[in-house]
This record gives structure tokens, sequence and C-alpha cells, in this order.
């Protein structure tokens, strides 16, 4: 630490500075480097000489050492703990992860330790379901009948005394003293999981709040319990694990109380891990998350690809509206007289449906957007690759949002605007004949027929037309390398992987091939110039969409600003949010820059003021950020300006007379080691009685504020005044796998700044989902946004049976979306009533489906029946009588 003394380092929260992060983790992991252990720092007397850290420098030789015998330890021999997570628990949601078929990629995991010499013993898939869901093997606050491996309390209270003081009190001040009471049974501990041989896979224990909601209000920094705590000592003191895989995205080890980054001996995850190795199975879209197990659990990174992608199509909801519009194009030509009546019939109907009728070509333009919208696909299995078609669909989406991309060089041969046809009536006939084209030159190269591709286009483009084919040739190629299993195997021989970017491969095909080391990128690059330009482009468009609708700018603007979609982006809300402020980025050099306040005269409107909310991901990663975004708001208030044209300079003031901590401070979020709410907590367990509840709830884990110089101070008073001057909260949409509908901290930080901000106006505010994901800007409303959603996935023949396709998991991840449509509804007001009778028709009264998911995961299949009630009793939807008592029969049925 060349900038810190270690007192400093010690009381610090955050553990490294900014500058430490950037410099001595965030560039070394480029290169993979792993494990970010502070070895020394400076002295706090005169001489500022470096002074060793002991204790840390003892815990990175025992983890080296971990490294080098795991690496010399026959393969026969080694001893290798798998976990799969269950979060929240239930027997439901055994081996939860984003996008990954668990007991799937258990199974091939499994093949391939026995193949390469591993003693283990083979389990099929559904072998494996039984023995983890049919034995009970899951978290709960009593042991399940069928566990196998128990510790005694006697035991589990010798090795508890052997962590630090500092972590024993605050759990005995949670949790009581040893054993607690959470998979106790006379006396000993249940640790769920089963033994294989050599190799153990178990269930990572919980974070206690469902077992006991308690927790969830009257604890905000939740320390582990001691089954938490006995399972990783089990591992490491009985079962004398050699390393650890933690499969899949993610687990809360590394969200578990401690320093950001540079650990203690006082940091959970540190102390639980001990010395041993981790090498952890995650999905390359999710740098951000990613990023923070590496630092935090000392991960070593092993990516797995997304599911397949492909086109949504339409669903019989949007395929009913497709017909009116076409209806209505035909009558404009040949029957004018009729138009009226037909206008009139869509307008109910895109209503009903969740859209505002503003023209028909508006929705034309959702039509087209909703039939070639990129979806996932089901669930991806560690190891398998994506077959010839899954490649070219993947392609199509790759290509289709390339600005240089061979459909818009097919469009430009035609004399025509690609996204433009978007736009227009009856322009179907076009679109269609340009995507046949560039679809067909996309084959034509995947099968090496590359000049019969270029002789699809005029000579003048051909030259452009062989760059993008070297694209899609490169593309392809680092589909066919990913070698994941290979790669894991690699690892636990104590391997280099190839560090590798991670991110959204429909955006950035260099993410590829997985099973890399995955890291987040360059933070000196963001935000990136395109970045800056998209950010800007959705300011404005906002801005019109605002001012058309209330004949007024918005005072201030509340963002949501994630790491996962800055590190995906490279910093579009970052650019949104200096062009709102009217500031202008000026690089000098390749990473620094000033900030320069663009004039009014120039601008040509006022200065909108900001809210920005963060996660504790964001706070992390992006630390120079939160001081470029400080510094932007500071030079912006102090500007000589009328306050009716600079709004931040007006509030600036009124803040000021309210005595809070900084009134110039626009930037808050959960508090040092936290990195969400326990909004999401409140929703899955059904502990809350009002939509006050999450408010409070947000509110009492978003109220620390962080600027330049401060760093999670806490101060309620300022973030309930900025929230109240709120008129419009908005949030970046970057990868085509999550829409609105597919993540439940969408409702948590978009839905509970939104919430936050109504209660203190006492009015409604505005919602926007700004869509980056795709071939074009898209900006909606929230309400429509989460109707667009639903109808191409929830309610989309293509998905659902992708989804059902994976069993277990799929039932799961279908039962999941349905209680993030209610957090939606509680937090937003925006979910239309529509989406709830359809979810009923196609899940519930579809008698077969319903057998279908009831076989797979019952469990599920009665929360998503249970869910749907909670909707309705909490007056979200009106069920019929009929719809009513078939949701009393189906859940008697169950």
């Amino acid at each position: 630490l060349y900038m810190s003394e270690v007192e400093e380092w010690e009381r610090r929260p955050e553990g490294l500075s900014p500058i430490e992060v950037l410099a001595g983790v965030a560039l070394p992991e480029a290169d993979g480097v792993i494990e970010p252990i502070p070895s020394a720092g400076l002295s706090g007397d005169a001489s500022r000489s470096i002074r060793v850290i002991r204790e840390r420098v003892e815990r990175k030789a025992e983890r080296i050492a971990s490294w080098v015998r795991l690496r010399r330890k026959p393969r026969s021999e080694r001893r290798v703990a798998v976990i799969i997570y269950n979060y929240p628990p239930g027997r439901d949601n055994i081996g939860s992860a984003a996008y990954l078929d668990i007991f799937a990629s258990l199974e091939a995991i499994l093949d391939r330790l026995v193949d390469e010499g591993y003693r283990a013993r083979r389990l099929s898939r559904d072998e494996l379901r039984a023995v983890f869901v049919d034995g009970g093997l899951f978290n709960a606050r009593e042991p399940p009948e069928g566990c196998r491996i128990w510790v005694d309390a006697s035991t589990y209270t010798e090795w508890f005394s052997s962590l630090p003081e500092c972590l024993r009190s605050r759990v005995v001040e949670t949790w009581g003293p040893p054993p607690g009471e959470i998979l106790v049974r006379g006396g000993r501990i249940c640790i769920p999981g089963i033994i294989l041989g050599n190799v153990f896979i178990g269930v990572q224990p919980s974070r206690g709040v469902h077992e006991d909601p308690e927790k969830l209000y009257h604890d905000k920094d939740l320390p582990p319990h001691h089954q938490y705590i006995a399972f990783y000592e089990w591992l490491r003191r009985a079962f004398k694990a050699d390393v650890v895989i933690h499969l899949g995205t993610h687990g809360t080890l590394e969200l578990l109380p401690g320093k950001e980054v540079g650990l203690d001996a006082c940091s959970y995850p540190d102390a639980l891990l001990g010395s041993l190795p981790n090498v952890y199975v995650y999905h390359v879209t999710n740098a951000s998350e990613m990023t923070i197990a590496k630092r935090r659990s000392y991960a070593y990174i092993v990516t797995h690809l997304p599911p397949r992608v492909s086109k949504a199509g339409l669903n019989e909801d949007l395929e009913r509206l497709k017909e009116l519009i076409e209806e209505a194009e035909e009558a404009k030509l040949l029957h004018p007289e009729r138009l009226p009546v037909i206008k009139e019939a869509l307008r109910r109907e895109a209503e009903r449906l969740g859209f505002k009728f503003r023209s028909i070509g508006e929705l034309h333009a959702i039509i087209e957007d909703a039939e070639r919208e990129a979806i996932p696909l089901g669930l991806h299995v560690f190891g398998s690759k994506w077959d010839r078609d899954a490649i070219l669909d993947y392609l199509e989406v790759y290509e289709r949002r390339r600005p240089s991309g061979v459909y818009r060089l097919f469009a430009r041969a035609e004399g025509l605007d690609y996204d433009g046809l978007f736009e227009e009536e009856r322009s179907g006939d076009r679109l269609r004949e340009v995507d046949e084209k560039a679809r067909r030159f996309i084959e034509l190269v995947v099968d090496g027929r590359v000049e019969e591709a270029l002789s699809m286009l005029p000579r003048g483009l051909r030259k452009e037309a062989r760059r993008e084919a070297e694209v899609i040739i490169d593309a392809v190629r680092r589909v066919g390398e990913s070698d994941e299993l290979g790669a894991l195997l690699h690892a636990l021989d104590g391997g280099y992987l190839e560090p590798r970017v991670a991110g959204d491969p429909t955006r950035f095909h260099d993410v590829l091939p997985t099973g890399s080391n995955g890291y987040a990128f360059d933070p000196r690059l963001v935000p990136s110039d395109a970045a800056l330009e998209t950010g800007r482009r959705l300011a404005e468009e906002l801005l019109k969409r605002y001012l058309e609708k209330h004949g007024r700018y918005p005072e201030t603007v509340g963002l949501v600003l994630w790491g996962f979609e800055t590190a995906g982006t490279r910093g579009e809300t970052v650019g949104m949010i200096l062009a709102l402020l009217g500031v202008r980025l000026v690089r000098k050099g390749r990473w620094g820059y000033t900030l320069e306040p663009i004039p009014l005269e120039e601008l040509g409107r006022p200065r909108i003021d900001v809210a920005v909310s963060i996660c504790g991901f964001f706070r992390d990663m992006f630390p120079h950020l939160i001081a470029m975004i400080d510094r932007a708001v500071k030079l912006v208030a102090s500007l000589d300006e009328p306050p009716d044209m600079n709004y931040v300079r007006m509030h600036t003031l009124l803040l000021r007379a309210a005595n809070v901590i900084d009134p110039t401070a626009r930037i808050f979020g959960p508090k040092n080691g936290a990195y969400n709410t326990r909004v999401v907590d409140a929703v899955e367990s059904s502990a809350w009685s009002s939509e006050e509840d999450l408010a409070r709830l947000y509110l009492e884990d978003m109220s620390h504020v962080y600027t330049e110089k401060l760093h999670g101070a806490r101060d309620e008073e300022l973030v309930s005044k900025l929230s109240s001057m709120i008129d419009a909260v908005a949030q970046v949409r970057y990868s085509v796998e999550y829409d609105i509908t597919d993540l439940d901290h969408y409702y948590e930080f978009l839905g509970g700044l939104k919430l936050l901000a109504e209660h203190g106006k006492r009015g409604e505010v505005d919602a926007y989902w700004l869509d980056t994901s795709g071939h074009r800007l898209r900006i909606r409303e929230l309400r429509e946004a989460i109707a667009y959603s639903s109808y191409t996935r929830l309610l989309n023949d293509r998905w659902i049976e992708a989804m059902l396709s994976h069993g277990y998991d799929g039932v799961r991840e279908i039962a999941k979306r349905v209680e993030y449509l209610l957090g939606l509804a509680a937090t937003t007001h925006s979910v239309p009533e529509r989406i709830w009778h359809r979810v009923l028709e196609e899940y519930v009264a579809d008698d077969s489906r319903f057998t279908r998911m009831k076989e797979a995961n019952r469990e599920a299949a009665r929360k998503l029946l249970e869910k749907l009630v909670e909707a309705a009793d909490r007056g979200y939807w009106k069920p019929s009588a009929d719809e009513r008592r078939l949701l009393a029969e189906k859940l008697e049925e169950l």
C-alpha cells in the first residue's frame, strides 16, 4: 500500500484507497493476478518507511502453499468440494444460478473428474436432483431427515473459538452462542451435502433472513450464522478439501461483511476461506459481480457461456396487435372510411396490453422490435457448446447491433436507413428482405463461402463487407475455442488460465472464448467516447419525452447506476449524468480529463439536477467515477447562473439551508461492505405489510452518501430531501439476457427509488426504461417496458418451452419471474393487470403445462400459485370468481 499507512488501512471500511485499487488490483487483474491480499503499507512515523503487515503475509503464504500443494498432489488424491446455492432457501430453489442448469452441469463435471483420474462417482442429473430435492438437502430452519453429515456442537465450538474475537462477538450478538438454532438438532449442526469418494457436493448456507424474518428489520449488517460458519470450517477441517469450486453466479460468501478490497483478518470471507483455493465458475456476462468475487473471496474465475439467444417472434397478444395494425394500414389505402373504427379498436387493444396508443407508426415499431427481440432460450450446461444454428442466431444478434454490421450494409445497398425502417408504416416487406439477405450473408461466411457472400453486395460496399466477414470468422473461431470443462480441470491443477475481459458477447465478441479467467477491463477507460455519446442521446430523448408530456423540464432525474451496467456499456449512465448536468468531459492524454460546463446558450435548456443511486458493486469497482460525478455536480453548483436555468444550484441552496452533510452530494447507496437492500428479502419472504415498509427498508439501506471525500456517510435527511425533488427516474438496460422482468434487482433499485420519490413527493413520478441492448436505442415508460418484456419472454411460447426443457431448474426460473412481477407491482404500480390474467392462462389454466411444472418442480409450481394469490390479495389484480376457484383448486392439488 504505497499511499496508505497500515493504521489507515486497518481503520478504513473500504480497505484500499481508489488509486490503490486501480494500480494494485484492477490493472494486475488484466494480467491474471488473483487474491489481492495486502502485504505492507506505510509506517505512521516520520520515516514513512514500509511496514510489513505480518498477519496478512502469513495468510498470503498459507494460500500460496495451498495452491502449490494442489498442483503437486496427484489427481486421485485431491479432495474437491463443489458448492451449489439455495438462496432464497427452499426445496424449489436448490442449485440456483444465473442462466446455468446446475444439476446437468454437475453431471458433466463429475463425468470429467472421473475421466481425468479423480476419485469420484458418476451421478446423472436426475440422480443428483433426487439426492438433493427428494432427500431434502436444502436450507431451512430445521434439519432435513435426509441429512447425512453432522458436526457436534463441541467440535464446532472449538472451531468457532479459533476465529478472531472481532468476528465472534458480532456472530454471538446477532445469533446467540454456538451452535445456534439454524439446521441444529440434538446439539448437532447439519451440513447439507453428499460425499462421492474424494468429492463433496454441498449447499451453501443461507444468510438466515428467511429462517428468521426478524433479522430483516433489525440487523442491516448481518454476520453469518453458526451453521454458515460450521459449513466452511467443516470443508477445511473435517473434509480437508484441497480446493473448493463455487458453481454458478452467484453465492453469498463474497458478500459477507468485511473490507471492500484488501481484506483483513476481521473480514468474514477471508476468515471462512482460510487458505482454501477457490475456483469460481461464473457467467461471462456479469463482469461487475465477478470482480467482487475475485477481490472478496479470492476467486479464480472460470467463465461460462450464456444460453443460446434467438429472435423472440410474436406471442399471441402481439400477433393480434400486428393484425390490427396491418388492417389499419390496408384501410388507410383502400377503405379510409373504416380507419377511425379500426384505430379505436387498435387503441383499445394496445392499452389493454399495456401500451399507450400515440400513433400507428409507434405501435408498428413495437411490433417490429418485438419480432426481432433477442431473448435467451433456456439455460446453459457448463461445458456444452453452441451448435451451428445457435452460432448463427448469436451472430445475427451481434451483427444487428453493430453500426458497421451487415444488416446496415444491406439496407444501404437498397438506399435505406435500417433503423428508420422500424418507425415506418408498411415497411415490413423491406425489413424482411434486408434481414433475409443479411442472414444469408452470415450463413455463407460461417460455411467458408466468403466470396459468394461478398458477391451479394454492390462492389462499392464489398471492402466494408470483407471487414465484417473477418469479424464473423473471428467470432466463430472464438466460440469454437471455448473449453469450459478443460479450463476447470486446468484450474484444479493450479494452472494458469488466460485472463480475458468479461461482458456480454452480443456486444463484445472479444469476451470469448469462455473458460477464461474473466476480469472487468481497465476502469480508466470509462466512460468511453461511445458511451458518452449514447448517454447524451439518452438524456436528450428522455428530456424531450418529459417536456412533451408535462410542458416543462424535470428539475431532478433519479438514475440507477450499477457496476453491472457500467462494466457492460463502458459508462452510458455516466455519460447521461454529465449530459443532464450540461458538462463536457475533455480528454487529456489517454487517461486524464477535465470537466467543462457547456455554456447555457449552447445547451439550449436548463441544467438538470441528478440523484444517483448506486449499488455496492459500483462503489467498489468505480471509486474514480464517484469522484468524477461529484466534481461535475460541484462544478455546476458553483456556476453563477439563474437558478431557473441551473436546477443543481437551485437545489444546492435549498439543501444548504437544511443543514445536510454536503448540499452538493448527489450519490447515495448501501453502506460500506453492503451491496444491496433488504427490499428483495422482504418480497421473497412476503415479510411486508405495506408499501411504506418497502420504502422504509430502501431508505434505511440506501441513505449512505458518497462523494470524492465522503465514503458511505449516513445522512437519511439528505437522501429523503433529494428523493422528494425527483420528477423522473430511469435505468439503463444493456444486456439481451436481462430485461426488466428477469432480475429482482430491477424492482429493488429502480422500483425502490421510484417508491421512495413518490412517498416524498406524495405524487406520481415518471419512470423510464432506457434500452441500449439491441440494434437501436429505445426509451419506454415503465408500464410499457414491463408489458413488452412479459410478452416477449414470460408469455412467449418459445421462451417458456426452452425453460421447461430444463425441468426442475426451468420451472424455478419461471416462478422467480412471477415473483419479480409482484416486486415490480409493489414498488412501481406499473404492471398491467392483463399480464396477471395471462400468466394464469399460460401456466395454471393450461393443464398440460401445469402438470409438467408440477412434476418437474412441485414447490416452485406452488410458489408461482402463491405469488399470484398474494398479488391479488394485495390488490395488484382482480381475478374473476372462476380464476380464484382455479387458483384454489391447483393449490389444493399441490
